[in-house]
């Protein structure tokens, strides 16, 4: 009796194959898809970081900007004096006195506003200098408004040194000065001396608001470093 030989039958490997394959797909999938979501969130938490960065640098300069511009005044008295200073003693008249003090009242109350010294001391100094001023204008071919005029040149130096107090400036050179050169503004000084005398508080008083300002330019120059 001839024996009967039975072969088994080898299962093919390619299911296994494409099986196999087909579970690094899905896993590659599910890989990227974390990535993606990781990466959006990354997104949505950097975004208004750099969102608020912008707004504060912008915010920055628009409040530069406006201490630029609040102290406008102080630019116009500035130029006004010099302006003038080449100009011969004997133009020096009320009308450019009183031109000169309604500048410089300007000039004064910005400084105050910019650095939020707004006291009932300088509320009330400005009304003094701009009153003189008035009747400057209202009396133009009086000399009667010499003394008042020494009167506003002291009340405005004296409004420069509480601006210094306050520290919103420190021009301390020639505050003192300025009161000396008030006191030569009187009736019973010579013309030409109290037309300098005019033309010397103004340029002066200049000087001194000029280094406030420019306090102000660097303090914001190294806020912005």
């Amino acid at each position: 009796m001839a024996d009967i030989r039975i072969e088994k039958k080898h299962k093919p490997i390619w299911p296994w194959i494409i099986g196999l394959a087909f579970l690094v797909l899905i896993v590659w999938g599910l890989f990227e898809g974390f990535n993606s979501k990781r990466m959006q969130n990354t997104v949505a938490v950097t975004a208004p970081t750099d969102n608020e960065a912008f707004q504060r640098t912008q915010s920055d300069s628009v409040k530069n900007q406006g201490k630029e511009d609040a102290l406008e005044p102080v630019a116009s008295f500035v130029d006004f004096a010099t302006a003038s200073s080449g100009k011969p003693v004997e133009t020096v008249n009320s009308g450019y006195t009183a031109q000169g003090l309604n500048k410089l009242a300007d000039a004064l109350e910005a400084s105050s506003e910019v650095e939020n010294v707004k006291t009932d001391s300088v509320e009330n100094s400005l009304v003094k200098i701009r009153n003189t001023a008035g009747f400057i204008e209202e009396n133009p071919g009086s000399t009667a408004y010499l003394d008042s005029v020494s009167t506003a040149f002291h009340v405005a130096a004296n409004t420069l040194e509480q601006l210094k107090a306050e520290g919103a400036t420190s021009a301390d050179e020639g505050l003192k000065k300025l009161h000396r050169t008030a006191d030569k503004v009187k009736t019973s000084a010579p013309a030409l001396e109290q037309k300098r005398a005019v033309k010397n508080f103004f340029a002066e008083s200049a000087q001194a608001l000029q280094v406030f300002a420019s306090n102000v330019d660097n303090t914001n120059t190294n806020r912005e470093d």
